[in-house]
């Protein structure tokens, strides 16, 4: 299991809303909506760190609860709070900042208190390396679960035997999330014995795993520093050959619009070393080419117009909703991808906190950002009716909803009327809209905050 999170706020929709967040991230969540309950999961779950909502934090509430419980007094915790600017106080974060929240989680002390937790093999990753432990849990012949956790996200090594029999890293499985992770050099592991592995995704002998690992590390990085010094993104330049191999034709199919190079790595299921030689030699034969990360970014609006849509996004929050305003962006799986990749070429666009989920559910396409305390999350809704149920959660906060096709969808149009919010047709906002084209994603982001913003 990954680290224990025991997550406490009074807002049930922020509480879920971090929640997923959080878990996507590999964390396990504990969830409470007050003070008694976060007390009674606190002695239930023995997390590893407390995030709880400043409403929760007042004195003689939850904070001087747990330390008055012999128990729970040494737990770490972090205070949630929603203001930006300025000079925060001690234990307090923002809470949409999710990078320091995960920093705050992995940076907690290790807790080994309990009975239950005799056994167990805790470190720090810029003292031990992954290898290092793998090689001692080998030689014990260890059964059990090796949780990672990193700036990046939370991962799992599984071991029957000594032997690693499968791992998990974000959405990466197997070979190609193991030597991700054991390529890691900060952040903890916990190695918590017992328990048989559900699946075997790994087959290699461990000791030939380790020493794969440490060359395959080093030539990523080289590979890495080869084709995208300085981040730059990949596009494709020429027609490939019709005979070309299987993956070189994926990857030229993928390219047909700039991508950077992380985002191919994570997207394509294949071993990073062998997707890194196969783009290696496809920019040798030149059917690729460079281009600056500078060069992708197109502007949302012109430097005159940006105060007045500042200005409009500030009136878009909800009333009874705390988190930044929303725009729900719903169209087939295929659309969404590509203006989600279009949107993160927009200045001030920030990528979303959590990869994209693998079942078609709504999801975190990005953030529009407006300068200090004003933005807007942008949610992405693929339009597939088997998960229709789901799509009525996207919508607290939600200022509108910009279809990006006009295929029916009655389900989403009754969860919009419910809820009061518009539904805007990008056609009739803009004409034919090419979401694989930043110059147009932006017209129509923008378009739609000066329409409902009424600008």
């Amino acid at each position: 299991m990954g680290l224990r999170v025991l997550l406490a706020d009074p807002d049930v929709d922020e509480l879920a809303e971090l929640s997923a967040v959080l878990q996507a991230r590999g964390f396990s969540v504990a969830l409470a909506n007050s003070v008694a309950s976060a007390i009674d999961r606190a002695r239930d779950t023995r997390p590893d760190i407390v995030l709880a909502a400043s409403a929760l934090c007042r004195p003689g509430d939850l904070i001087d609860q747990l330390r008055a419980d012999p128990k729970l007094a040494s737990l770490p915790l972090v205070i949630l709070v929603h203001i930006r600017g300025g000079s925060l106080p001690e234990r307090c974060i923002v809470r949409t900042d999710i990078d320091a929240l995960v920093a705050a989680i992995v940076a907690a002390p290790a807790r080994d208190t309990s009975p239950e937790s005799q056994g167990e093999l805790r470190g720090d990753l810029s003292q031990v390396s992954l290898v290092d432990v793998l090689q001692l849990l080998a030689m014990n012949r260890r059964t059990g679960t090796l949780s990672v956790a990193t700036i990046m996200g939370a991962g799992e090594i599984r071991l029957q035997d000594g032997d690693v029999v499968d791992a998990v890293y974000r959405r990466l499985e197997g070979e190609k999330a193991l030597y991700r992770l054991l390529g890691e050099r900060s952040g903890t592991f916990t190695f918590v014995p017992g328990g048989e592995p559900a699946l075997r995704r790994v087959d290699v002998p461990t000791s030939m795993l380790l020493i794969e690992a440490m060359r395959r590390v080093d030539e990523v990085s080289a590979r890495i520093a080869d084709l995208a010094p300085g981040g730059d993104a990949l596009v494709a330049a020429e027609p490939i050959e019709a005979d070309a191999p299987p993956l070189e034709q994926r990857l030229h199919e993928l390219l047909q619009a700039p991508r950077a190079l992380d985002e191919l790595l994570d997207e394509v299921e294949v071993l990073d070393l062998e997707l890194l030689e196969a783009l290696h030699a496809m920019m040798g034969r030149g059917l690729l080419r460079r281009i600056p990360r500078s060069a992708l970014v197109t502007a949302l609006a012109s430097q005159d117009k940006l105060p007045i849509l500042r200005a409009l996004v500030a009136r878009l929050a909800r009333e009874g909703y705390a988190g930044p305003p929303r725009l729900v962006v719903a169209g087939r799986e295929s659309r969404l991808l590509a203006f989600a990749q279009s949107m993160l070429r927009i200045e001030d666009a920030l990528p979303p906190a959590t990869p994209k989920p693998i079942p078609p559910v709504p999801h975190a396409l990005g953030t529009l950002r407006f300068g200090e305390a004003v933005e807007v999350a942008v949610i992405g809704i693929p339009l597939w009716s088997v998960m229709s149920p789901l799509w009525s959660m996207s919508l607290p906060g939600t200022a509108a909803v910009v279809r990006l096709d006009d295929d029916p969808a009655p389900e989403l149009d009754a969860a919009c009327e419910e809820r009061e919010v518009p539904v805007l047709h990008a056609s009739a906002l803009l004409g034919l809209v090419d979401e694989g084209d930043p110059v147009q994603v932006a017209a129509l982001l923008r378009t739609t905050l000066e329409t409902v913003g009424g600008g």
